[in-house]
Order: C-alpha cells, then sequence, then structure tokens
C-alpha cells in the first residue's frame, strides 16, 4: 500500500509513490473516529491485561463485546474474528464474543424489507410464497431470514446491513490514517512489523465481502470443486434472488459444529475431524480455493457426518502455478 496520504489521512510519511491531499472535513472526519476508536480499545485493552492477570471482573468480556458493538460493524467483525482466537484471549473472552457470529443487532423488518424490493424490484409476497420476521442469525455485515419461494423451495435470505458501505470506509479510512502516524513516528518498526501491507489485505477482503454476488459466486466455484462428493455439500444459489446485498441459497437443517462436537460420539466426532481436515486440504492443494476465516457459524454437520459449509464470503485463491511440496522420509 502507498505510504503517503490516502483518503484523508491525517498524516503523510516521505514515500516515491505519488501523494495527495485529503479535504479538511475528512481528515477531521478521520481522527475524530480514530481518537473514538483508540480511547475504547485502549481502555478495554487494560481491562483484558488486568482480568488476563486473575483480577476479578466477571462483567469485563460482555463489556467488550458491548463496546464493539457500539463501535460499528467492522469492529463486529473483529470481534468474530476474535472469537477464533483462544490463543489470543482468555475462555471468558472467547466464549463471550462467539455470540457475535450469529447473534449481533438485529435489524428491523421494515429495513429488511426495503433493502430486498431495492435489489429486486419487487415486493417481499411477490418474490415469496413466504418470509419468517425473526431473522435465524444476526451478524456483522447482515442479518439471515427463512423464506420459501413461489415454487415451495425453502431458502436462506441473507440481506445486507443498510449504509454499510459508508460505515464500513469510515472505519478503514481512520485505522488507515492512523497506521500512517505511526509509519512516520515509528519508520523503522513498521518497516519490519509489514503492518501497512497487512492492512491493505485487510481492507480488500474486507469490501469484497460488501458484493454478496461475489460470495455467491465463490460458492458455485466450492459446489463445482465438490461435485460427487456425499459427505460434504454447498448450498445453492438462487440467482434469481441475489443481488450486490443480497444472496439467496438453499435451506440447511443440521447441527452447528459446537452442538456436535456435544452429541456426536467419540467415533463420529473423530471422523468429523478428519472430514474437515481432508476438506481444508483438499480445497488448498487440489483446487487451489480455499475458505479464509471459519468459524463454527459457518459449518453445519448432519448425524451422518455430512458437512455443509454456508458462508464462503472470504475465499482465497493460489495463483498459477501450485506450490512444489517436497517430501523426505
Amino acid at each position: 500500500m502507498d505510504a503517503g496520504v490516502k483518503n484523508g489521512s491525517t498524516c503523510s510519511t516521505t514515500s516515491t509513490a505519488k501523494t495527495h491531499f485529503p479535504s479538511t472535513h475528512n481528515a477531521i472526519q478521520n481522527l475524530s473516529r480514530l481518537v473514538n476508536i483508540l480511547w475504547v480499545l485502549l481502555r478495554e485493552y487494560r481491562t483484558l491485561r488486568q482480568f488476563a492477570r486473575g483480577a476479578e471482573n466477571d462483567e469485563a468480556p460482555d463489556r467488550f463485546v458491548a463496546h464493539l458493538v457500539a463501535l460499528g460493524p467492522t469492529f463486529v467483525k473483529l470481534g468474530q474474528v476474535l472469537s477464533t482466537r483462544p490463543d489470543l484471549l482468555p475462555n471468558a473472552y472467547v466464549v463471550a464474543l462467539a455470540d457475535l457470529q450469529e447473534k449481533g443487532p438485529e435489524m428491523s423488518l421494515a429495513q429488511i424489507r426495503r433493502t430486498i424490493e431495492r435489489e429486486l424490484g419487487q415486493s417481499v409476497e411477490d418474490l415469496f410464497a413466504s418470509f419468517e420476521e425473526r431473522p435465524i442469525a444476526a451478524a456483522s455485515l447482515a442479518q439471515v431470514h427463512r423464506a420459501k419461494l413461489r415454487d415451495g423451495v425453502m431458502v436462506a435470505v441473507k440481506v445486507q446491513r443498510p449504509d454499510l458501505d459508508r460505515l464500513i470506509a469510515r472505519d478503514l479510512d481512520a485505522m488507515e490514517a492512523g497506521l500512517q502516524c505511526l509509519y512516520r513516528l515509528l519508520p523503522g518498526r513498521m518497516k519490519r512489523t509489514n503492518l501497512m501491507a497487512f492492512f491493505a489485505e485487510f481492507r480488500r477482503y474486507t469490501l469484497q465481502e460488501l458484493d454478496f454476488s461475489r460470495e455467491g459466486h465463490v460458492i458455485d466455484r466450492f459446489h463445482a470443486n465438490f461435485m460427487g462428493r456425499t459427505d460434504v455439500k454447498f448450498p445453492t444459489v438462487h440467482w434469481s434472488h441475489t443481488s450486490q446485498r443480497l444472496l439467496t441459497m438453499d435451506w440447511v437443517d443440521g447441527m452447528r459444529l459446537q452442538e456436535a462436537a456435544r452429541s456426536l460420539a467419540g467415533k463420529e466426532r473423530s471422523r468429523l475431524v478428519a472430514l474437515l481436515t481432508e476438506d481444508m486440504l483438499q480445497m488448498l492443494i487440489t483446487y487451489w480455493l480455499f475458505h479464509v476465516s471459519v468459524h463454527q457459524g459457518e459449518i453445519v454437520v448432519h448425524r451422518y457426518v455430512m458437512v455443509i459449509l454456508l458462508a464462503l464470503e472470504m475465499a482465497a485463491s493460489l495463483p498459477e502455478p501450485p506450490l512444489t511440496l517436497t517430501m523426505y522420509h
């Protein structure tokens, strides 16, 4: 990423790349948002360190989750990622953050209807034979409702949160401004950590996730790659009811991964672990297309250990030629 001023950043750095200067209004907005983010996160980081040292504060994990929700969808997404990292956080924090995978702030039915009708140009009643009012899941970027198409097929309808493009861009710009300030203050350390390149990749993937039609095409690719397999499935995308901010795919019944881990017998659990490992390796080595960030809310398990992967908004592909693996014995 260019280390110069970009997208309303408030600090500049020495760089051979071409730079352009932000408007005063954007610079002030970025600085204000950055200060708010840092104030909240630094306080929570201090509380986290005290908690990790054994300080009694049972409310700390839930308060951390509440503050992430208050900061907005970018930080709800961050919380989802952190919920999969027990190596970084105490277990109480991981448990509290796990609720963000499917139990984020709910949108009103009126907001859901407006988005569907704006995206598809028809009323909800014309598009669906039935549409359940209560959401099945509410995550950082979208909310999911169960519905029935006019032909009787049961589907899951993933509806993007309103004004998400602006909110995500605001936070990304503010975080970039902060990184560029650090780059100017600590150029040697920033170059060693390569944080600018990491952030550039984070920005690219985050913005890609906002296009639900792209996720639909990725699901189609996985569907084709695993065609013929009976132990792993991907839902069918209904393109007549899908757009950039709306994704409709087959409804899938089954157990979430955590529930399966509790209820399956030992032999079945071992088979499930082996199956998930095999699937992930096959994605990477055979097809060079793989899921980047899997969490338990994205996996459904049937009693006969058939795994169905639901959400594929974060996927990556390897460039050709593939990696060469050399094995010694």
